[in-house]
C-alpha cells in the first residue's frame, strides 16, 4: 500500500489550523487553552508555560499561572499568582495571593502581601484580609486569620490563628497560638492581642508564654529562665522582672517569691517585697534580710 505524504502532511497542517483557531491552541512561547476561548471571564485555562487571565471562575493549571482580578476557584502549577481577589485554593511550588483571600495555599513558599508601608493603625482598618490556611516550609501573611504550618512562619497583623512551625514571628498585632522551637512577636507594644505561646524560646510575646527561656515578654510566663518578662514570672530564675516574680532567684521590682531574691540594683527600680531565705536590697535600709525585706 503507498501512502501519500504529501497529501497526508496538507491534511495534518489543515486540521491543526482548524484546532488553532476553534480550541485557543496558540503556538507562542505562551501555548495555552482556555474556555470559552474569547471572554474576561474564563473556566479553565491550561498554560504550559505562562499565562494571564483577567477573571477565572474554575481551574487554572499550568507553569506559571497568573490571574489579575478574580479567582475563584483553584490554580496548580509551579508558579501561580492571583493580583485581585482570590476565593480559593493555590497549589505549587511559589503561591502569591493579594488584596483579599478566602482559601488556601499549599506549596513550598507560600505569600499573602498587601501592607504597601502603610502605618499599622490604618492598615489594621483595611478590609484586605487572608482567611485560610497556609502549609508548606514558608509562609507570610498580612492581616489574617490563619493557620500557618512551615518550618518559618511570618504573619504582620494576626487577628486570630495558629503558628506551627520551627520559627513562628508576629509583627504588630497577634492573637491566637504559636508552637515552634523560637517564636517572636515584634513591634508589639501597647498594640492589643492575646497569644498563647509554646516554644523552647521566646521573645517579646504577650499572653501564656511557656518556655525554656522567655525575653521581654508580657503576660503569664512560665519557664526556666525569665528575663525581663511583665506581669506574673514563674521559672527557676526571674532576672529584672516587672510584677510578680516566684522561683529559686529572683531579681527585678513588685513582689519576689523565692530562695533568694535582689532587688535595688538601680535607683529607678519601683519598690520591691521580698518573701525568702535571703532578701537583699541595694538601696533600702536594709542590705539584707532572713524572710521579709522591703525594698525601696
Amino acid at each position: 500500500m503507498k501512502i501519500n505524504f504529501k497529501h497526508s502532511t496538507y491534511a495534518f497542517l489543515f486540521l491543526y489550523g482548524i484546532l488553532l483557531s476553534n480550541c485557543g491552541f496558540a503556538l507562542t512561547p505562551r501555548i495555552t487553552t482556555r474556555v470559552p476561548p474569547k471572554t474576561e471571564t474564563e473556566v479553565f485555562r491550561f498554560n504550559l508555560l505562562y499565562g494571564e487571565l483577567k477573571n477565572l471562575i474554575g481551574l487554572n493549571i499550568g507553569t506559571v499561572n497568573t490571574v489579575e482580578s478574580l479567582l475563584i476557584g483553584a490554580q496548580a502549577g509551579v508558579v501561580n499568582y492571583s493580583q485581585g481577589k482570590t476565593y480559593g485554593a493555590q497549589i505549587s511550588v511559589y503561591n502569591s495571593a493579594k488584596i483579599k483571600m478566602i482559601g488556601t495555599q499549599l506549596g513550598i513558599v507560600n505569600v499573602f502581601d498587601k501592607h504597601d508601608g502603610t502605618p499599622a493603625s490604618s492598615y489594621k482598618s483595611s478590609p484586605n484580609q487572608f482567611v485560610g490556611a497556609q502549609i508548606g516550609l514558608a509562609n507570610h501573611s498580612d492581616k489574617s486569620y490563619v493557620l500557618q504550618i512551615a518550618l518559618f512562619n511570618s504573619v504582620y497583623i494576626k487577628k486570630a490563628g495558629i503558628q506551627i512551625g520551627v520559627l513562628n514571628v508576629s509583627e504588630v498585632e497577634s492573637s491566637g497560638l504559636q508552637v515552634g522551637l523560637v517564636n517572636l512577636a515584634l513591634d508589639n507594644k501597647d498594640m492589643p492581642g492575646f497569644e498563647v505561646t509554646i516554644g523552647a524560646g521566646n521573645y517579646q510575646t504577650k499572653g501564656l508564654v511557656i518556655g525554656a527561656l522567655n525575653l521581654h515578654s508580657n503576660g503569664v510566663n512560665l519557664g526556666i529562665l525569665n528575663e525581663k518578662g511583665t506581669g506574673f514570672n514563674l521559672g527557676a530564675l526571674n532576672l529584672q522582672g516587672k510584677g510578680v516574680n516566684v522561683g529559686i532567684l529572683n531579681g527585678g521590682s513588685g513582689i519576689q517569691i523565692g530562695l533568694i531574691n535582689a532587688a535595688g540594683e538601680e535607683d529607678t527600680e519601683e519598690p520591691t517585697l521580698e518573701f525568702g531565705l535571703l532578701n537583699f536590697c541595694g538601696k533600702g535600709t536594709f542590705p539584707v534580710m532572713i524572710g521579709f525585706n522591703y525594698c525601696k
